[in-house]
């Protein structure tokens, strides 16, 4: 264990005796991020089920998003994908001083489809309330932007969602460091840093994937997001 470079969590959706099986309680994640070896470099998170999301009145400890990036808390990290039933901007809300800028690769998926399985279109915020009347993929997707040239070593970076307007379809996958959004071939894993997306096929266009109020949705340099 004190020497453990990669770990990958997943908890499959669809449980048939409870939806609390779906997923791990926001306590127990912070947990197991908190007792990481530091020389951890590839994590994997895939944990689409039920709800578990971190809540105001929670205390901050509880709240995973702003430790995945921390430096002080995972030194070594070097490769991150994450999917997760929660999931909002304090991902990438880290201060310079404690950011990880040597990451590599960062996937994150808002889908959470998965099999058959499409009750839940994307993800929702952490704290819905605080970004209410901003769709998830295209406030993520600026946010994404915004931030991109805080990590220098970035080779990979990612955002995948399901179209709102047809569930079920392909997932969408905007290639942050291209600006390009393609469509998730089958077979292909959306995890799979080793995938080119060179010659996939071009997503539809934002307004067959998106609503019309994201165009108001504007990013700052410091990674905050306004209307």
């Amino acid at each position: 264990m004190a020497d453990l470079r990669s770990f990958r969590v997943k908890v499959p959706i669809g449980s048939l005796t409870s939806e609390r099986l779906d997923s791990l309680r926001c306590a127990a994640t912070v947990s197991l991020i908190s007792h990481f070896p530091k020389t951890l470099t590839n994590l994997t998170i895939d944990t689409p089920g039920g709800p578990s999301r971190f809540k105001p009145q929670m205390e901050q400890s509880n709240h995973v998003c702003p430790l995945l990036l921390n430096k002080e808390i995972l030194p070594s990290l070097r490769h991150l994908a994450i999917r997760s039933h929660n999931i909002c901007p304090e991902l990438c809300a880290v201060d310079d001083s404690r950011l990880q800028t040597q990451l590599q690769t960062l996937i994150v998926n808002l889908s959470m489809a998965e099999g058959g399985w499409y009750a839940a279109v994307n993800a929702r915020y952490c704290e819905e309330d605080k970004y209410e009347g901003k769709p998830i993929y295209p406030h993520m997707k600026n946010l994404a932007k915004s931030v991109a040239d805080r990590f220098p070593a970035m080779r990979t970076m990612r955002l995948l969602c399901i179209n709102p307007k047809t569930p079920g379809s392909l997932e969408i996958c905007y290639n942050v460091l291209s600006d390009r959004e393609v469509l998730l071939p089958d077979g292909v894993l959306w995890d799979d840093v080793d995938w080119d997306d060179t010659d996939a096929e071009p997503a539809p266009p934002p307004n067959e994937h998106s609503y019309p109020d994201d165009s108001d949705i504007e990013a700052s340099n410091d990674g905050s997001l306004s209307t």
